[in-house]
C-alpha cells in the first residue's frame, strides 16, 4: 500500500478532533460568530451568516481582555516589550564597545514591529485563545503576520506535553498563483483544482531542527526546507494534561454565557409581548368593528360604556425577574472576564502605580496566561533579527552573539514593561539623593553617562537624538583637550613673546 498523501494525512487528524471544533464553533457562535463563522469552511467565495445573538455582553467582555493582554504584551509607546541582554561573561571592554550598537539594534526591531501587523494579528490570536482555546501565529517576515483560522490548524504534543508537530492549511486563490505552483499537476483532473486550492504543510522537529513538508495538488513543494528559529507561535488558554489542545475561558463560563443569552431573548420577547394590545368589543352589543375601524383620536362612537374595553398583557413581573437575572449574570460574566476593574482607569489623571496595581492584579487573576504567552515573544524577536540580517538591516554579529548566548533577548511586557518606566523614576531618585548627599565619594562611583542612557533608555526616548554615545564622547574629549592644548600654547606663546619684548626695552 503506498504511503498516504499529506492532505491523507491531514483529513485523517483533522477527522479526529472533530469534536474540539465543534466545540469551538458552539462558543464562538455565543460570543463573537466571527471568529468561527463556518464549521466546515472549504474554500469558498460564499460569506456564511453570522447568528444574531440577543446579548452582546459576553462579546463586549472578551474583547476588552484581549485589549488589555494585547497592550500589556505589547505596550502601545515607544518602550520596547523586549530587552537585549549582553552576557556576564563577557569582558568589560566587549560590553562598553557593544552597549550602543545593541540598543540601536533594539530601536531597529522595535520599529519593525511598531510598523508591522503584529498588534492586530496579537489582538485576534489572543481572542480566539479566550473563546477556544487554541491559536496559532505564523510570521511570514519581519513586518507581516497571520493568524490561522481554527479549523486550519492542528498541534501535537508529545508525552511531555510539548508541541512536536504543527499542521496547517492555506486556501490559495489558483489565478493568484505563481507559475510553479499553478503548473503543478495542471494536466491531471483532480478534484481539488478550483478559484481555492489548499495549500498542506506540516512542520516536525527533525534532528534538532524544524524540517517543513508543504503539499499542493498531491505533490512536494519547497523539499528540504527547515527553520532554524521557528516562526509560528501558538497561544493556548488552559492546558490538559495528556491532550494537545487547550481548554478556553469562555468553555469555563459557558454555563452563565448561555443562561445569560437565554435570559436575554427572553427578556426581549417579553418586552415584545408586553408592548402590544388589542381592543375588546361585546359581542352582544350593536357596536361593531366596522364602527371603529378609520376612526381618529377622540373620534364620535356610537357604544354604550363597558361594551369596548382594552387588554394588554401582564408582563412585568416576568420583566423584573429577568432584569434581575440579567444584573446577576452581567456581574458574572464582568468577574470571568476581569471587565469590572477595566472601569477603573477612567479617570482624567491616571498615574503608572494606578495602571501597575491594575495589570497586577488581573496578571494574577489570569493564572500565568500572559507568562505563557510572553515565551512565544521571545522565539519571535529571534525570528524577526533574522529576517533584519537577512535584509542587510542589522549586523550578522548580532545572530553570532544570540547563538553563543553573548546576547540574551530578554521580554520585558506586562507589569515588567511598566516596571521599565519606574526604573526611569528610581534612577532620578538615585540621582538626587546622591546629589543631596555632596559626598565627592558617592558621585565618583556614578556612571555618569549610563545614567543618561537608562533614563532616556527607559522612557522610549531615541537615545541617538538625547545622548552622546561612549564613542562620539571620546572625540569629544579628545577635541576638548586638543582644543585646550592649542589655547595653552598660544598662551604660552604670548607669554613668551611679552618676556621678550621686555627684555628688549630694558636699557
Amino acid at each position: 500500500m503506498a504511503n498516504p498523501t499529506l492532505r491523507e494525512r491531514y483529513m485523517k487528524l483533522d477527522g479526529l478532533r472533530a469534536e474540539v471544533l465543534d466545540r469551538a464553533w458552539t462558543f464562538a457562535s455565543f460570543t463573537i460568530p466571527r471568529l468561527f463563522p463556518d464549521r466546515y469552511f472549504q474554500g469558498g467565495n460564499y460569506t456564511t451568516p453570522l447568528p444574531e445573538l440577543y446579548s452582546s455582553k459576553p462579546g463586549t467582555s472578551i474583547r476588552k481582555l484581549s485589549d488589555m493582554m494585547t497592550n500589556a504584551l505589547f505596550p502601545p509607546n515607544d518602550v520596547p516589550f523586549f530587552e537585549l541582554k549582553l552576557s556576564p561573561e563577557l569582558t568589560e571592554e566587549q560590553t562598553e564597545v557593544l552597549r550602543d550598537p545593541v540598543q540601536e539594534v533594539e530601536r531597529i526591531i522595535l520599529d519593525a514591529y511598531q510598523s508591522s501587523n503584529y498588534r492586530t494579528v496579537l489582538r485576534t490570536a489572543l481572542e480566539h485563545a479566550i473563546v477556544m482555546g487554541d491559536s496559532l501565529i505564523f510570521q511570514m517576515d519581519e513586518s507581516r503576520y497571520k493568524v490561522y483560522h481554527p479549523a486550519h490548524f492542528m498541534i501535537r504534543r508529545d508525552g511531555d506535553g510539548i508541541i512536536k508537530e504543527y499542521w496547517t492549511l492555506d486556501w490559495v486563490v489558483t489565478d493568484l498563483l505563481d507559475d510553479d505552483l499553478k503548473g503543478r499537476n495542471s494536466g491531471k483532473p483532480l478534484y481539488q483544482q478550483g478559484e481555492h486550492e489548499p495549500l498542506y504543510t506540516r512542520i516536525y522537529m527533525k534532528d534538532d531542527k524544524w524540517t517543513v513538508e508543504k503539499s499542493f495538488r498531491d505533490t512536494p513543494v519547497d523539499e528540504g526546507a527547515t527553520y532554524d528559529v521557528l516562526p509560528y507561535y501558538h497561544i493556548g488558554w488552559t492546558p490538559v494534561a495528556g491532550e494537545d489542545y487547550s481548554r478556553s475561558l469562555v468553555e469555563e463560563t459557558f454555563g452563565t454565557i448561555r443562561s445569560n443569552e437565554l435570559n436575554e431573548k427572553a427578556l426581549v420577547e417579553g418586552t415584545v409581548a408586553g408592548s402590544e394590545g388589542r381592543i375588546l368589543i361585546d359581542p352582544s352589543s350593536t357596536t361593531t368593528i366596522d364602527d371603529l375601524e378609520g376612526t381618529v383620536n377622540w373620534s364620535v362612537v356610537s357604544a354604550r360604556p363597558g361594551t369596548i374595553d382594552t387588554f394588554q398583557p401582564n408582563v412585568s413581573g416576568s420583566i423584573q425577574t429577568a432584569l434581575l437575572a440579567k444584573s446577576e449574570y452581567g456581574a458574572e460574566i464582568d468577574d470571568a472576564f476581569l471587565a469590572a476593574s477595566a472601569g477603573n482607569l477612567t479617570q482624567d489623571r491616571t498615574t503608572a502605580f494606578q495602571v501597575n496595581a491594575v495589570a497586577s492584579e488581573r496578571a494574577q487573576a489570569l493564572s500565568g496566561v500572559l507568562s505563557v504567552t510572553e515565551q512565544n515573544l521571545e522565539p519571535s524577536v529571534e525570528f524577526t533579527v533574522t529576517r533584519l540580517i537577512k535584509n542587510k538591516k542589522v549586523a550578522q554579529e548580532f545572530k553570532d552573539l544570540m547563538d553563543s548566548d553573548g546576547l540574551v533577548v530578554s521580554i520585558s511586557s506586562g507589569i515588567d514593561a511598566l516596571g521599565r518606566q519606574a526604573d526611569g523614576i528610581r534612577l532620578e531618585s538615585m540621582i538626587n539623593i546622591a546629589f543631596q548627599t555632596q559626598d565627592p565619594e558617592m558621585l565618583a562611583v556614578l556612571k555618569k553617562s549610563n545614567i543618561m542612557q537608562g533614563i532616556a533608555r527607559n522612557s522610549g526616548l531615541d537615545m541617538n537624538q538625547y545622548i552622546y554615545s561612549d564613542q562620539e564622547m571620546e572625540e569629544r574629549a579628545a577635541a576638548q583637550q586638543q582644543q585646550q592644548a592649542q589655547q595653552a600654547a598660544q598662551e604660552q606663546t604670548i607669554k613668551s613673546a611679552g618676556a621678550i619684548a621686555e627684555g628688549n626695552l630694558t636699557p
